[in-house]
């Protein structure tokens, strides 16, 4: 597994990482709704981490070698966490993820992300792009075997409007059959 590394992040951890502005009406925060499956099917895959998320992991079968792995994230009030894809490599360490496929896995694409809230950060001098309450990545997958594993880590960055907290790590297991 790849892992980014950042350097400099003592300095995000002891500098506030938030505005203490909330974001304008205007630009509400959207994000890829899991749709139907949400509200038929419990999540295969749990946990509240040592952070400030609950992770929740859905699996839906859109064809009988093709998955949707939907990883939803329930963050805590007054925190939020960094997109996928942030705007510079200046500034918070965006969320990623790790995957570790056995045989006759593979990925399709990359890692998708709602709409997030972007918004200039004083305290770290550059455009940053995150969200609050609710965040839904997605991430498709083939498989040719009747059973396969996808292990992985979600690693995250967090902050409220006082402080950040360093990455934290979780680690997922789910069995695609």
């Amino acid at each position: 597994m790849m892992k980014l590394i950042l350097p400099g992040f003592l300095m995000f951890v002891l500098f506030s990482c938030s505005e203490k502005t909330q974001p304008e009406e205007s630009n509400p925060q959207q994000s890829v709704s899991l749709g139907e499956e949400e509200d038929k099917s419990a999540p295969v895959f749990m946990v509240k981490d040592n952070g400030v998320a609950t992770w929740k992991i859905y699996l839906k079968e859109i064809t009988s070698f093709e998955y949707e792995v939907a990883f939803k994230s329930l963050i805590d009030e007054g925190w939020h966490i960094y997109a996928v894809n942030l705007p510079s490599d200046e500034g918070p360490l965006p969320t990623v993820f790790e995957f570790a496929l056995s045989d006759g896995m593979e990925l399709m694409g990359e890692v998708e992300e709602g709409k997030a809230i972007r918004k200039f950060d004083h305290n770290f001098g550059v455009e940053v792009m995150y969200f609050e309450k609710e965040a839904i990545f997605k991430q498709r997958i083939k498989i040719t075997e009747k059973e396969a594993i996808l292990k992985g880590n979600i690693s995250y960055m967090a902050c409220d409007s006082e402080r950040c907290i360093p990455p934290v790590d979780v680690p997922f297991e789910l069995v695609v059959n």
